[in-house]
């Protein structure tokens, strides 16, 4: 073997001499710290509207108010009246009388009464707002002005009356002559309630 052979072979015996043998893997090391957490993400999109519910049940009904008016009678009349002579002292007359009605509960009448009327001399006489219950004698409405009339007179009185549950009521304007019987020619008339419940 010349020199560089010799070389060659020493140089390769020193190579796999200083390469030696791979080793086995060593064991996996513990586990790092967890990191610190990151930023807040930015918010979503709102989501779209959710269906309408459905609609719930039906309140009770309120409680009746206080008050305000509940019914309304009216009587007219025009022409010859349907009781002519009137006797001295006594009220006469049932024209322009209302239709009947039934008294509820707490309730009162506004009476308005209109007359003008022609009698055959001059005296004095009243005018009155009046009325009758169950088909009984005349009653005056309490509250009301009597107005005095002569030969020729157009007149109104009004008159306020708390109305009894249960009772049939009907109002009429009636006319007294004060001094002498008396004749009535013709008459106009009118009658207006208003029947209110009171609180």
């Amino acid at each position: 073997m010349n020199q560089t052979g010799i070389r060659r072979a020493l140089v390769a015996a020193l190579v796999a001499v200083s390469a030696g043998c791979v080793g086995a893997d060593g064991a996996t090391g513990p586990a790092g710290a967890t990191g610190a957490t990151g930023a807040t993400g930015p918010t979503g999109p709102t989501g779209p509207t959710g269906p309408t519910g459905p609609a719930g049940p039906t309140g009770p009904a309120g409680p009746t108010g206080a008050s305000g008016t509940v019914a309304t009678r009216f009587g007219s009349w025009g022409g010859a009246p349907t009781t002519a002579a009137i006797t001295q002292g006594n009220w006469g007359g049932q024209d322009c009388i209302t239709p009947p009605y039934t008294a509820g509960t707490g309730e009162r009448a506004v009476v308005s009464s209109n007359v003008t009327v022609y009698f055959g001399d001059a005296g004095q006489r009243q005018h009155i707002a009046a009325y009758t219950v169950n088909g009984g004698a005349l009653q005056i409405v309490p509250s009301n002005g009597m107005a005095t009339v002569d030969l020729v007179a157009n007149t109104s009185v009004h008159g306020l009356l708390d109305l009894q549950s249960g009772q049939v009521y009907r109002f009429f304007p009636a006319i007294r002559p004060d001094f002498a019987d008396v004749v009535v020619g013709w008459v106009q008339c009118t009658t207006l309630v208003q029947v209110v419940r009171v609180p």
